[in-house]
């Protein structure tokens, strides 16, 4: 079936740590909108997995680009995820 509150990514190379596993979905989980984070250990978002990333390659993830009109764009807006970094 289906969860759509969770997701696996796999990660490897650069300075992601060597057999880490970060996080769990329940086996059952409550499907109710409004408790959704219930059934997850240490939930992240996508755009924490893209600043890990930038992060192992030694990228500043924080840095803005000013766009044509003007406008700043961060590179990524998450939070690296520090205990699978090898660094």
């Amino acid at each position: 079936d289906h969860w759509p509150h969770g997701f696996s990514v796999v990660l490897a190379g650069g300075r992601i740590r060597r057999g880490t596993v970060y996080g769990e979905t329940s086996p059952n989980p409550k499907m109710e909108e409004s408790f959704w984070k219930r059934d997850l250990a240490k939930p992240r978002a996508v755009e924490d997995i893209f600043a890990t990333i930038y992060r192992a390659f030694e990228i500043d993830f924080e840095h803005e680009f000013d766009t044509r009109i003007g406008r700043p764009m961060a590179i990524s807006t998450g939070r690296p995820i520090d205990e699978i970094l090898a660094i």
